[in-house]
Protein backbone atom coordinates (compact mmCIF):
# COMPACT_ATOMS: atom_id res chain seq x y z
CA UNK A 1 0.00 0.00 0.00
CA UNK A 2 1.18 3.29 -0.65
CA UNK A 3 1.37 6.04 2.12
CA UNK A 4 0.24 8.94 0.37
CA UNK A 5 -2.92 7.72 -2.14
CA UNK A 6 -3.77 10.58 -4.37
CA UNK A 7 -6.95 10.90 -6.02
CA UNK A 8 -8.06 14.06 -8.18
CA UNK A 9 -10.23 15.93 -6.30
CA UNK A 10 -12.30 19.28 -7.54
CA UNK A 11 -14.76 21.63 -5.61
CA UNK A 12 -14.83 21.88 -2.00
CA UNK A 13 -11.63 20.10 -0.37
CA UNK A 14 -12.44 18.56 3.47
CA UNK A 15 -9.33 17.50 5.72
CA UNK A 16 -9.67 15.69 9.25
CA UNK A 17 -6.56 16.03 11.83
CA UNK A 18 -6.55 12.83 13.60
CA UNK A 19 -4.69 13.52 16.71
CA UNK A 20 -4.42 11.67 20.33
CA UNK A 21 -7.24 14.12 21.63
CA UNK A 22 -8.78 16.37 19.37
CA UNK A 23 -10.36 15.84 15.51
CA UNK A 24 -9.82 18.82 13.36
CA UNK A 25 -11.72 19.21 10.53
CA UNK A 26 -11.61 22.14 8.09
CA UNK A 27 -13.21 22.58 4.47
CA UNK A 28 -11.88 24.76 1.82
CA UNK A 29 -14.04 25.73 -1.33
CA UNK A 30 -10.70 25.47 -3.18
CA UNK A 31 -7.22 25.27 -3.19
CA UNK A 32 -5.85 28.45 -1.10
CA UNK A 33 -5.73 29.38 2.56
CA UNK A 34 -8.05 32.26 1.84
CA UNK A 35 -11.16 29.94 0.97
CA UNK A 36 -11.51 28.35 4.34
CA UNK A 37 -15.32 27.85 4.72
CA UNK A 38 -15.68 26.16 7.98
CA UNK A 39 -12.90 24.70 10.89
CA UNK A 40 -14.59 22.43 13.29
CA UNK A 41 -12.87 20.02 16.37
CA UNK A 42 -14.27 17.06 18.52
CA UNK A 43 -12.16 16.38 21.47
CA UNK A 44 -11.44 12.23 22.36
CA UNK A 45 -12.26 10.45 24.99
CA UNK A 46 -9.24 9.76 27.01
CA UNK A 47 -7.34 6.10 25.90
CA UNK A 48 -9.61 6.29 22.99
CA UNK A 49 -6.19 7.28 20.45
CA UNK A 50 -2.80 7.19 22.18
CA UNK A 51 0.52 7.90 20.39
CA UNK A 52 -0.88 7.04 17.36
CA UNK A 53 -2.91 4.19 17.59
CA UNK A 54 -6.52 3.22 18.12
CA UNK A 55 -7.09 2.02 21.27
CA UNK A 56 -10.94 1.69 21.49
CA UNK A 57 -12.22 1.08 18.02
CA UNK A 58 -15.74 1.23 18.67
CA UNK A 59 -15.92 4.66 20.67
CA UNK A 60 -13.56 5.82 17.62
CA UNK A 61 -15.87 4.95 15.69
CA UNK A 62 -19.16 6.36 16.98
CA UNK A 63 -17.12 9.77 17.73
CA UNK A 64 -16.18 9.57 13.48
CA UNK A 65 -19.87 8.55 12.94
CA UNK A 66 -21.60 11.65 14.93
CA UNK A 67 -18.66 13.92 12.84
CA UNK A 68 -19.61 12.67 10.11
CA UNK A 69 -22.91 13.70 10.52
CA UNK A 70 -22.54 17.03 12.05
CA UNK A 71 -20.00 18.13 9.51
CA UNK A 72 -21.91 16.48 6.54
CA UNK A 73 -19.06 14.55 5.43
CA UNK A 74 -21.12 11.14 3.89
CA UNK A 75 -19.75 10.23 0.48
CA UNK A 76 -16.91 12.99 0.75
CA UNK A 77 -13.43 12.74 -0.60
CA UNK A 78 -11.33 13.19 3.04
CA UNK A 79 -7.52 13.95 3.53
CA UNK A 80 -6.90 12.69 6.36
CA UNK A 81 -3.56 12.78 8.97
CA UNK A 82 -1.03 9.89 9.65
CA UNK A 83 -0.35 9.42 13.21
CA UNK A 84 3.36 11.95 13.37
CA UNK A 85 4.65 9.35 16.48
CA UNK A 86 4.48 6.09 14.36
CA UNK A 87 5.47 7.82 10.99
CA UNK A 88 9.30 8.12 9.87
CA UNK A 89 11.75 10.17 7.12
CA UNK A 90 14.98 9.03 6.30
CA UNK A 91 17.73 9.60 3.07
CA UNK A 92 18.17 6.30 1.54
CA UNK A 93 19.89 5.57 -2.30
CA UNK A 94 18.49 3.87 -5.12
CA UNK A 95 20.60 2.17 -7.87
CA UNK A 96 19.21 4.40 -10.84
CA UNK A 97 18.45 1.35 -13.08
CA UNK A 98 15.29 0.77 -10.70
CA UNK A 99 12.01 2.54 -12.63
CA UNK A 100 10.07 4.96 -10.22
CA UNK A 101 7.28 2.28 -10.88
CA UNK A 102 9.06 -0.40 -9.45
CA UNK A 103 11.27 1.94 -5.96
CA UNK A 104 8.56 0.68 -3.54
CA UNK A 105 8.93 -2.79 -4.45
CA UNK A 106 12.94 -2.58 -4.24
CA UNK A 107 12.32 -0.76 -0.99
CA UNK A 108 10.60 -3.76 -0.18
CA UNK A 109 13.34 -6.40 -0.87
CA UNK A 110 15.92 -4.15 0.73
CA UNK A 111 13.52 -4.13 4.21
CA UNK A 112 16.38 -5.97 6.87
CA UNK A 113 19.23 -5.34 5.00
CA UNK A 114 20.19 -2.45 3.52
CA UNK A 115 17.04 -0.73 5.18
CA UNK A 116 16.29 -1.18 8.63
CA UNK A 117 13.24 0.54 10.26
CA UNK A 118 11.79 0.30 13.32
CA UNK A 119 8.63 -1.49 12.39
CA UNK A 120 7.40 -5.21 10.55
CA UNK A 121 5.53 -3.82 8.02
CA UNK A 122 5.70 -0.35 6.57
CA UNK A 123 3.97 1.70 3.79
CA UNK A 124 6.31 3.83 1.49
CA UNK A 125 6.39 7.08 0.44
CA UNK A 126 9.44 8.81 -1.59
CA UNK A 127 11.06 11.96 -2.66
CA UNK A 128 13.90 12.22 -4.96
CA UNK A 129 16.24 14.56 -3.68
CA UNK A 130 19.49 14.12 -6.33
CA UNK A 131 20.92 11.51 -8.75
CA UNK A 132 24.25 10.27 -10.33
CA UNK A 133 24.86 8.34 -13.12
CA UNK A 134 24.64 5.36 -10.71
CA UNK A 135 21.60 5.74 -8.45
CA UNK A 136 19.67 8.56 -6.91
CA UNK A 137 19.62 10.32 -3.09
CA UNK A 138 15.42 9.97 -2.01
CA UNK A 139 13.81 10.95 0.67
CA UNK A 140 11.86 7.92 2.43
CA UNK A 141 8.73 8.50 4.22
CA UNK A 142 7.40 5.25 6.26
CA UNK A 143 4.64 4.39 8.60
CA UNK A 144 2.96 1.05 10.15
CA UNK A 145 0.53 -0.19 7.52
CA UNK A 146 -1.80 -0.85 10.24
CA UNK A 147 -2.07 2.15 10.96
CA UNK A 148 -2.83 3.89 8.09
CA UNK A 149 -5.03 0.92 6.91
CA UNK A 150 -6.96 1.13 10.30
CA UNK A 151 -7.54 4.90 9.74
CA UNK A 152 -8.44 4.37 6.20
CA UNK A 153 -11.06 1.48 7.17
CA UNK A 154 -13.19 3.18 10.16
CA UNK A 155 -13.29 6.12 7.81
CA UNK A 156 -14.92 4.24 4.83
CA UNK A 157 -17.27 2.24 7.39
CA UNK A 158 -18.80 5.96 8.05
CA UNK A 159 -18.71 6.40 4.55
CA UNK A 160 -16.17 8.77 3.90
CA UNK A 161 -13.90 8.31 1.09
CA UNK A 162 -10.47 8.57 1.99
CA UNK A 163 -8.76 10.70 -0.85
CA UNK A 164 -4.98 10.77 0.19
CA UNK A 165 -3.01 10.58 3.28
CA UNK A 166 -0.60 12.77 4.36
CA UNK A 167 1.52 13.80 7.58
CA UNK A 168 1.02 16.98 9.66
CA UNK A 169 3.99 18.78 9.43
CA UNK A 170 3.84 18.89 5.75
CA UNK A 171 0.74 20.23 6.15
CA UNK A 172 1.53 22.70 8.62
CA UNK A 173 4.99 23.43 6.29
CA UNK A 174 2.52 23.54 3.50
CA UNK A 175 0.62 26.20 4.86
CA UNK A 176 3.67 28.09 6.26
CA UNK A 177 4.78 28.50 2.23
CA UNK A 178 1.87 29.76 1.53
CA UNK A 179 0.99 32.17 4.17
CA UNK A 180 4.87 33.57 4.56
CA UNK A 181 5.83 32.54 1.01
CA UNK A 182 9.99 33.98 0.77
CA UNK A 183 9.64 34.91 4.53
CA UNK A 184 11.26 31.93 6.34
CA UNK A 185 14.55 31.03 6.52
CA UNK A 186 16.16 27.71 4.58
CA UNK A 187 16.85 25.69 7.43
CA UNK A 188 13.87 25.82 9.86
CA UNK A 189 12.77 23.55 12.70
CA UNK A 190 8.87 23.62 12.83
CA UNK A 191 7.40 22.68 16.15
CA UNK A 192 3.91 21.39 17.05
CA UNK A 193 3.43 21.65 20.67
CA UNK A 194 0.02 19.53 22.15
CA UNK A 195 -1.10 18.82 25.47
CA UNK A 196 1.28 15.92 26.09
CA UNK A 197 3.98 16.23 23.33
CA UNK A 198 5.99 18.20 21.23
CA UNK A 199 6.59 17.36 17.59
CA UNK A 200 9.83 18.60 15.64
CA UNK A 201 10.64 18.63 11.97
CA UNK A 202 13.75 19.87 10.46
CA UNK A 203 13.02 21.24 7.24
CA UNK A 204 15.67 22.41 4.38
CA UNK A 205 14.94 23.86 1.61
CA UNK A 206 11.07 22.35 1.69
CA UNK A 207 11.95 18.85 2.75
CA UNK A 208 12.00 17.83 6.13
CA UNK A 209 14.90 15.68 6.88
CA UNK A 210 14.10 15.08 10.34
CA UNK A 211 10.74 14.58 12.07
CA UNK A 212 11.06 13.17 15.90
CA UNK A 213 8.07 13.33 18.79
CA UNK A 214 8.95 14.20 22.10
CA UNK A 215 6.52 13.23 24.85
CA UNK A 216 5.87 15.67 27.42
CA UNK A 217 6.11 14.39 31.36
CA UNK A 218 2.81 15.74 32.35
CA UNK A 219 -0.15 13.66 33.60
CA UNK A 220 -3.03 13.22 31.24
CA UNK A 221 -5.98 13.10 33.64
CA UNK A 222 -4.56 17.04 35.33
CA UNK A 223 -5.74 18.36 31.61
CA UNK A 224 -9.49 19.02 31.10
CA UNK A 225 -11.02 19.23 27.74
CA UNK A 226 -13.63 21.14 26.45
CA UNK A 227 -16.97 19.91 25.92
CA UNK A 228 -18.17 17.98 23.20
CA UNK A 229 -19.91 20.80 21.48
CA UNK A 230 -16.77 23.29 22.23
CA UNK A 231 -16.53 26.33 23.78
CA UNK A 232 -14.90 29.65 24.74
CA UNK A 233 -12.38 27.80 26.18
CA UNK A 234 -9.53 25.24 24.76
CA UNK A 235 -7.75 23.10 26.94
CA UNK A 236 -6.79 23.74 31.08
CA UNK A 237 -4.49 22.78 32.68
CA UNK A 238 -5.36 21.63 36.41
CA UNK A 239 -1.85 21.16 37.37
CA UNK A 240 0.99 23.46 38.61
CA UNK A 241 2.59 26.28 36.53
CA UNK A 242 6.10 24.04 37.85
CA UNK A 243 4.94 20.68 36.59
CA UNK A 244 4.51 22.58 33.13
CA UNK A 245 8.21 24.12 33.08
CA UNK A 246 9.58 20.92 34.51
CA UNK A 247 7.77 19.00 31.35
CA UNK A 248 9.76 21.86 28.96
CA UNK A 249 13.42 21.51 30.45
CA UNK A 250 13.55 18.01 28.94
CA UNK A 251 12.06 19.03 25.48
CA UNK A 252 14.27 21.71 24.93
CA UNK A 253 17.32 19.56 25.97
CA UNK A 254 16.44 16.90 23.15
CA UNK A 255 15.56 19.81 20.72
CA UNK A 256 19.18 21.00 21.67
CA UNK A 257 20.68 17.72 20.67
CA UNK A 258 18.49 17.31 17.86
CA UNK A 259 19.92 20.90 16.17
CA UNK A 260 23.43 19.56 17.06
CA UNK A 261 22.59 16.07 15.33
CA UNK A 262 21.44 17.61 12.39
CA UNK A 263 24.22 20.03 11.72
CA UNK A 264 26.67 17.00 12.39
CA UNK A 265 24.34 14.72 9.77
CA UNK A 266 23.59 17.12 6.93
CA UNK A 267 25.13 20.28 7.23
CA UNK A 268 28.36 19.95 8.08
CA UNK A 269 29.59 22.44 6.01
CA UNK A 270 26.47 24.05 5.76
CA UNK A 271 23.90 26.79 7.63
CA UNK A 272 22.26 25.56 10.72
CA UNK A 273 18.85 25.48 11.51
CA UNK A 274 18.02 29.58 12.08
CA UNK A 275 14.43 29.88 12.73
CA UNK A 276 11.66 27.52 14.63
CA UNK A 277 8.25 28.14 14.20
CA UNK A 278 5.98 27.38 16.42
CA UNK A 279 2.35 26.40 16.48
CA UNK A 280 0.06 24.03 18.11
CA UNK A 281 -3.15 23.70 20.51
CA UNK A 282 -1.21 23.68 23.75
CA UNK A 283 -2.72 26.63 25.85
CA UNK A 284 0.95 27.61 27.18
CA UNK A 285 2.38 27.85 24.21
CA UNK A 286 3.34 31.76 24.29
CA UNK A 287 5.67 30.94 27.48
CA UNK A 288 7.35 28.19 25.86
CA UNK A 289 8.07 30.03 22.89
CA UNK A 290 9.70 32.69 25.75
CA UNK A 291 11.53 29.40 26.85
CA UNK A 292 12.78 28.41 23.53
CA UNK A 293 14.29 31.32 22.46
CA UNK A 294 16.10 31.72 25.95
CA UNK A 295 17.75 28.50 25.80
CA UNK A 296 18.38 27.40 22.32
CA UNK A 297 19.65 30.96 21.38
CA UNK A 298 17.43 31.14 17.59
CA UNK A 299 14.25 33.34 16.57
CA UNK A 300 11.06 31.65 17.31
CA UNK A 301 8.10 32.75 15.63
CA UNK A 302 4.74 31.55 16.69
CA UNK A 303 2.46 31.07 13.22
CA UNK A 304 -0.50 33.03 14.42
CA UNK A 305 -3.36 35.89 12.51
CA UNK A 306 -5.29 37.17 14.72
CA UNK A 307 -7.29 38.09 12.24
CA UNK A 308 -8.23 35.44 10.01
CA UNK A 309 -11.68 34.31 9.54
CA UNK A 310 -13.41 31.66 7.75
CA UNK A 311 -16.03 32.11 4.87
CA UNK A 312 -18.91 31.44 8.03
CA UNK A 313 -17.23 34.43 9.90
CA UNK A 314 -15.50 31.98 12.67
CA UNK A 315 -12.27 32.64 13.90
CA UNK A 316 -9.47 30.45 13.08
CA UNK A 317 -6.74 30.18 15.38
CA UNK A 318 -3.29 28.33 15.16
CA UNK A 319 -4.57 24.89 16.30
CA UNK A 320 -6.47 24.88 12.85
CA UNK A 321 -4.00 25.80 10.76
CA UNK A 322 -2.63 21.94 10.32
CA UNK A 323 -5.85 20.95 9.33
CA UNK A 324 -6.01 23.95 6.63
CA UNK A 325 -2.75 22.73 5.23
CA UNK A 326 -3.75 19.55 4.65
CA UNK A 327 -6.59 20.29 2.90
CA UNK A 328 -4.26 22.11 0.28
CA UNK A 329 -2.53 19.02 -0.45
CA UNK A 330 -2.32 18.78 -4.34
CA UNK A 331 -2.77 15.66 -6.43
CA UNK A 332 0.50 14.23 -8.39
Amino acid sequence: MRLFMDLHIGGARHALLISDHVIRYARLNGRSANQVVRVEERYLPRGVFSQGEVKEVDTLLTVLQECVEAWKLKGRKVFFSIPDSLSIVRKHTVPLTVDDDDIRGHLYMQLGDQLHLPMEHPVFDWHEISRTEEEREILLFAAPENAVTTLARLLREVRVKPAAADLSPLALYRLYNERNSGELEQEKLILQLAPTYVHASIFSDDLPLIMRTILLDLPEDKWTYPSESGGENDLAWGGTDEEIKRSWRYVIDELGKLLNYYQYTYQQDGEPVSQIVLGGDHPYIKEFRKELKEQLNLPCALFAESDWESKQNQPITTKDYAAIGLALKKEV
